[in-house]
């Protein structure tokens, strides 16, 4: 398929299992959306599908050309021979602040 819109469990496992079982369809230079995808800081409703597109999407290393239309996610999945550059990739994902950061100490407390 050249479109994957992603519109279902908004739990972290939901979502990561949604990305991890439909993304083998995508073919390559493919466009996968991502919906409800909302600012960590709007509380829980959102949070869960953000975090599960950071680690499977931005920091999986198969998608670039992120961009974000209210709460659509979207990006585009890299050919298996292409090479995606780490430093410098994410210049268009926003943060509210550092301690919103998935990766941060804090992102995981309740």
């Amino acid at each position: 398929m050249r479109l994957l819109l992603i519109d279902g469990d908004h739990s972290y496992e939901g979502c990561k299992n949604d990305i991890l079982y439909w993304s083998p369809f995508l073919v390559e230079k493919g466009v996968i959306a991502i919906h409800d995808y909302g600012n960590v800081s709007e509380g829980t409703k959102y949070s869960e599908i953000v975090k599960a597109v950071y680690d499977e999407i931005l920091f999986g290393g198969k998608y670039s050309h992120f961009d974000r239309v209210d709460t659509l996610f979207i990006a585009r999945k890299q050919s298996s021979n292409s090479r995606i550059k780490k430093k410098g990739r994410y210049s268009n994902v926003q943060f509210t602040s550092p301690a919103t950061h998935p990766a941060s100490s804090s992102a995981g407390a309740a």
